[in-house]
């Protein structure tokens, strides 16, 4: 991309007012952080595809990362933030009061953590001469990993209640 960044920054906080001051705008956001649901089931096991070809996995991408994606999106729309990045993004809304800090705390290092996992997982494909993907085996993680996994999800879980709580009712 090529042009004066100034343009790109009005536009953004052009954006950020406008999406901010939108009650419909930001309930589809909600709706649509909510959509993504974490890798969990019944009794708040992990919840690996049961069916097909993706059979035991989760998809870390679709049920771990995108929903913290769509959080932080959410909280940085509501805010008016104008951080881009979703660390920065969950810290800014944590720091303005919006998002606990323990909710936020947890959140980025499951980001961080499921991001890791995918990122191993994706390494260990492209050494052995695979296509990298983001389903991860569950049988492949130590008990320490599906611990860590399981716990990841939960507090997706637990933020994604968080907002259905404040936002939809």
């Amino acid at each position: 991309a090529h042009g004066d960044a100034r343009l790109l920054e009005a536009l953004r906080a052009e954006v950020r007012g406008r999406a901010m001051q939108s009650g419909l705008f930001l309930g589809h956001m909600v709706g649509n952080a909510l959509c993504a649901r974490p890798a969990l089931g019944w009794f708040g096991r992990l919840a690996a595809t049961r069916f097909g070809a993706e059979r035991g996995t989760i998809d870390l991408k679709r049920h771990g990362l995108i929903p913290i994606v769509d959080l932080a999106r959410v909280y940085a729309l509501k805010g008016g933030h104008a951080a881009v990045n979703t660390v920065e993004r969950l810290r800014t809304a944590m720091q303005a009061g919006e998002l606990g800090a323990d909710e936020a705390h947890n959140l980025i290092e499951s980001f961080e953590f499921i991001g890791a996992l995918r990122l191993a997982h994706q390494a260990r494909q492209i050494d052995a001469g695979i296509p990298s993907d983001n389903l991860l085996a569950i049988a492949t993680l130590s008990g320490f990993e599906r611990v860590q996994l399981r716990e990841a999800m939960r507090v997706i879980g637990r933020v994604q209640a968080l907002l259905r709580q404040r936002h939809l009712q």
